[in-house]
């Protein structure tokens, strides 16, 4: 079973943007499930895991980073 990442962000921010823009290039070349939940739309999902600082990123369910990354750190996360 592939690994899941999960961004959490929020309009307008510049940070949230840069994240989900590498994470979306990552998961496509490692064929790893993506999900975004934006805090306006989906905020029962930020409620449940009570994200206050945007942008959060989940790897396998467990919280990895807030803010931005490199995909070298986030590899590390990632049983390829």
């Amino acid at each position: 079973m592939p690994d899941t990442i999960e961004v959490f962000v929020e309009p307008g921010c510049t940070s949230c943007n840069k994240v989900i823009a590498m994470v979306t290039s990552f998961a496509k070349r490692q064929k790893l499930h993506l999900s975004i939940f934006d805090r306006e739309r989906d905020t029962d999902v930020f409620l449940n895991r009570k994200v206050m600082v945007c942008p959060a990123t989940y790897v396998n369910n467990r919280l990895v980073f807030y803010g931005e990354f490199t995909e070298e750190a986030l590899s590390k996360h990632i049983r390829l």
